[in-house]
């Protein structure tokens, strides 16, 4: 059982998304960004995407601030809410897990990635 504000790191305050993108003619991709603080202090985000049911592509940066780590990740929420312009067809979250609330309330009441993530630094 999971426990509020706590991830699949331990007791560490961290933001974990998974979206999923279908439609159109033959497009299935999935989309994971995940951010924690590593034992020094380090903000590692973690990025996999790909074709639904498949290993993907992981790409691992580090920020040296949580300030930093944030705005890396809401850099990628608003790529991926640009994507029905992009592909054609909207992402829609299937898990987030974000004790820092580092998007806004209205994404994450909404069943589609809206390109409202708040900006709080």
């Amino acid at each position: 059982m999971e426990k509020p504000g706590v991830t699949e790191w331990g007791d560490k305050p961290g933001f974990d998304i998974r979206l999923e993108a279908v439609g159109g003619t033959n497009c299935r991709r999935a989309y994971r960004v995940k951010a924690v603080p590593d034992l020094f202090g380090v903000w590692i985000i973690e990025t996999n995407f790909g074709r639904i049911g498949t290993a993907g592509r992981t790409i691992t940066v580090s920020a040296d601030t949580m300030v930093a780590a944030r705005r890396l990740v809401q850099h990628a929420m608003r790529r991926r809410a640009s994507a029905p312009k992009r592909i054609g067809v909207a992402y829609v979250v299937k898990s987030l897990i974000d004790p820092l609330a580092w998007t806004s309330e209205a994404q994450r009441h909404g069943d589609t990635l809206t390109p409202i993530i708040a900006s709080r630094d």
